[in-house]
């Protein structure tokens, strides 16, 4: 479908209010706008190049992908060429061309309200699709606009009124605002929160100039530059500033940086699980809140998993990619803040790690009786001395994040062209097998850089899209965390009871080895520079999917082998059954980790333990 329908060819001119902002030619195929917001319909136009020569192939098709294409209108030019101007619910707007046999298929919000050109046209209309209108007069497009502007403008006043129930925005302080298609809109600054008026919103453009100005002695929010400041350095979608007590107090509890840790409404903070550290950067105040602009924006920068930034006696500022999840995080950072005030005043440490009680006689019975039958322990990591949120919240979306500029600044270094070389071998392996939707990547020898890195970036993206564990995949990943581990932006998470039963078990003369899909240097990574410390020194070998697959007995064969230890003397501890069973097939003892946070397992008979020291 993406080979026939796209917008690879069109070339675009956007434009604001008749001003010309940007001009490129789109170069991805597909069903992607990248002219305005992601929020704006106009993402959703499709194009078909000069292949229909009669009307009833280009309705016929488009009746085929009504669905896929959510058509509401096609416009089909007979002869001669079409300028065209269109217009969103959120008045965005593009100008395109379109030459004799093209054809645009337009989603439903989306308004033709101007022609220009000789050419013949046709305009098909599916109604039972969407309802859609003639082309629009200035006049009707403004009502639109009219329209759209009051639809977002309240919700602003409703959240406001929320925000002033629970005691956020009082006194006239706080604010909110919500981006939508190409426009910003935005409180007003010094009102009664709770009774704004629609009519009372700013909105402004994607540059902060003002476009519709409320009547009467409204001023512009100081926080303009602040929440201009979340939309361009984290693609926000909504941001809300409160003033509510406790995160104003929780800036004179903390001194650099608000930390709270094993809470449940951690996890509705994006790219955090329970087992994460929730941390929140804390700024000095100024006297004019629009001078907190740099100090905010460097905050941002030094924070990149924080979706909040608390300032100093005054308040926070929480954002998100839409107002939902803005809304939703502010409801969690809050209740974040009100249960660390609480448990500082009850001699509570907000970030103190929970405890559960070891000295049970069974239990230390059953550890005696299991450690004293093996010499060495096999560990996975993920979900077994490692929380599963931090592979999949933390460390991928970390190596997906710096791919680009990891491997344009790292090109010439010999370990990163000998991943790219297995990348691509990888890659000629996969279309040999026939392999669905795989990605070609440019021989590197023959190849120029700019077309080998980008068919390296969008190999790897579909690779990880897919959780693939391929070795070069793996190797490359390692890579960027060896980075951004060294530069201490990454730290290796543990559970509680790692490093305390790594130093029993050495104690005792037990081995350790760490056997996970994850790369040997990746590995080494985690437990090097782990919260627990350097616990490398604990462990005496690694093994990943070079010495196979996790599920096949014979790579737990090799293992034995080649630590020089009986089978049947080796625990292997993993949180899959399928693993487990595999090892079990080789001879190993095997235990199944239940911890916190782990996917839930079919039925199967071997023990299961949430902690090592039930070992």
């Amino acid at each position: 479908t993406q080979s026939t329908w796209g917008i690879g060819k069109m070339k675009a001119v956007y434009e604001d209010d008749g001003t010309v902002a940007s001009s490129f030619l789109l170069q991805e195929l597909g069903l992607k706008m990248a002219a305005c917001a992601s929020d704006s319909e106009l993402h959703q136009i499709a194009v078909k190049w000069g292949c229909c020569t009669d009307a009833s192939q280009i309705a016929e098709s488009a009746w085929q992908e009504r669905a896929f294409l959510q058509c509401a209108e096609i416009l089909w030019v007979k002869s001669g060429s079409v300028q065209l101007c269109l217009v969103d619910s959120g008045f965005a707007e593009i100008s395109l061309s379109l030459s004799e046999y093209d054809a645009i298929f337009l989603p439903a919000a989306t308004y033709v309200h101007k022609f220009q050109g000789s050419g013949e046209y046709l305009r098909m209309v599916f109604t039972e699709v969407s309802s859609v209108h003639p082309p629009l007069t200035i006049e009707e497009l403004q009502c639109k606009v009219d329209k759209s502007r009051t639809r977002v403008s309240e919700l602003v006043t409703e959240l406001c009124r929320l925000f002033y129930t629970l005691g956020w925005v009082s006194g006239t302080g706080g604010s909110i605002s919500i981006k939508h298609g190409n426009r910003v809109y935005m409180a007003p600054s010094g009102v009664q929160k709770e009774r704004m008026m629609p009519a009372d919103i700013f909105v402004l453009d994607n540059n902060g100039d003002i476009l519709r100005r409320p009547e009467g002695p409204y001023k512009l929010s100081e926080c303009c530059p602040l929440f201009f400041n979340a939309f361009r350095l984290r693609n926000a979608g909504a941001c809300i500033h409160t003033h509510a007590m406790d995160a104003f107090l929780c800036t004179l509890l903390y001194e650099k940086e608000f930390q709270v840790q094993h809470m449940e409404m951690i996890k509705g903070i994006a790219g955090h699980g329970y087992h994460d550290s929730c941390v929140v950067p804390i700024i000095e105040n100024t006297a004019r809140e629009m001078d907190l602009a740099d100090s905010l924006a460097q905050a941002i920068e030094s924070y990149p998993r924080s979706n909040a930034v608390l300032v100093r006696r005054h308040g926070v500022y929480v954002w998100g990619k839409d107002w939902i999840q803005a809304k939703t995080q502010c409801e969690c950072y809050h209740y974040l803040f009100e249960a660390a005030v609480k448990m500082r005043q009850h001699g509570m440490d907000p970030t103190s790690k929970p405890t559960e009680c070891r000295n049970c006689p069974q239990i230390k019975e059953q550890s005696t009786r299991l450690l004293s039958q093996v010499e060495a322990i096999v560990l996975d990591i993920e979900g077994t001395t490692t929380p599963l949120s931090f592979v999949s919240a933390v460390l991928f979306p970390f190596a997906a994040a710096q791919l680009k500029s990891f491997l344009e600044s790292s090109w010439d270094v010999a370990a990163v062209r000998e991943t790219v070389l297995q990348l691509y071998l990888q890659a000629r392996s996969d279309l040999d097998d026939a392999v669905p939707d795989v990605v070609a990547v440019v021989d590197p020898f023959s190849g120029e850089k700019a077309a080998v890195l980008e068919s390296l970036l969008q190999n790897v993206k579909w690779q990880m899209s897919l959780n693939r564990k391929t070795t070069a995949l793996k190797r490359l990943q390692g890579l960027i965390w060896h980075q951004g581990y060294q530069q201490g932006v990454l730290k290796g998470q543990i559970f509680d009871d790692v490093a305390l039963c790594f130093q029993k078990w050495i104690q005792n003369g037990l081995k350790i080895y760490i056997y996970s899909s994850g790369s040997i240097d990746a590995q080494k990574l985690l437990f090097g520079y782990s919260e627990g410390g350097d616990l490398t020194s604990y462990i005496s070998g690694y093994f990943d999917t070079t010495t196979g697959a996790k599920i096949d007995s014979t790579s737990y064969e090799k293992i034995a082998s080649q630590i020089k230890v009986e089978s049947s003397r080796i625990l292997f501890a993993t949180d899959m059954v399928n693993e487990a069973r595999a090892a079990a097939t080789a001879g190993f003892k095997t235990v199944v980790m239940n911890r916190v946070g782990n996917s839930p397992q079919p039925d199967h008979s071997f023990p299961i333990a949430s902690s090592f020291e039930e070992f």
